[in-house]
């Protein structure tokens, strides 16, 4: 069966998501270190299987700005319609990217308003703030919207706010991701803090230190 070769796999996939914008295309780039004008020369290149462990890892990078890995190129190269199968795939991605930017500019209602309209059995009634709070303190130290945040915990936007305006209660993996963020074993020391940011920042600091003596003490 015919493989297409690295230059036409790379050259198709730049034309479909970045054409001829090549300062785009260079600012994504930055952080491998390879050019454009590099770049632009292995779509030259009539190679089809890289001999060195160099050109595998530069096509590994090249892949993972496309947010791809190498698996993907290997399919490409084996496509029996290589410019259909990118050009689905840059549809497929340009549908997600306007999905999400619709969920950005969503206007989600104050999480604590909710919570405080709608108490349900999970609160704890000694407690000056709840879980749910603490998730939304979290994500405004993160500097994070709703669907940001909801994204980097690979949960849907509407579970994830159910959960921070306490319309739901924290799923076991969320509160063990708190306790694992911060380095506690009971979320108490938040939900029972008079000041919930000075907490999180308090246990942020002493999580880190301990991280840099653990090290020092491997080091030793």
């Amino acid at each position: 069966m015919k493989r297409h070769t690295v230059g036409a796999v790379l050259t198709t996939l730049r034309t479909y998501f970045y054409h001829d914008d090549l300062a785009t295309l260079a600012a994504d780039l930055e952080w491998t270190g390879i050019s454009p004008w590099f770049y632009r020369q292995l779509e030259q290149t009539a190679v089809v299987v890289p001999k060195s462990e160099r050109w595998r890892f530069m096509i590994r990078l090249i892949m993972v700005t496309y947010d791809l890995e190498m698996s993907d190129f290997v399919r490409f190269q084996a496509s029996p319609d290589l410019d259909a199968e990118i050009g689905a795939l840059h549809a497929t991605n340009q549908t997600h990217e306007a999905w999400r930017q619709r969920c950005e500019a969503l206007a989600w209602p104050d999480s604590a308003l909710v919570a405080r309209r709608m108490p349900q059995p999970w609160f704890d009634p000694q407690a000056t703030y709840q879980l749910g709070d603490v998730l939304h303190a979290v994500r405004m130290l993160d500097d994070s919207s709703v669907s940001q945040f909801a994204d980097s915990l690979d949960l849907p936007d509407l579970l994830y706010w159910q959960m921070e305006s306490g319309q739901l209660p924290l799923s076991e993996d969320l509160v063990a991701w708190l306790k694992r963020l911060f380095a506690v074993d009971d979320l108490t020391v938040f939900t029972h803090a008079q000041d919930i940011v000075r907490a999180l920042h308090a246990a942020a600091k002493a999580s880190s230190e301990r991280d840099y003596q653990q090290v020092c003490k491997w080091l030793k």
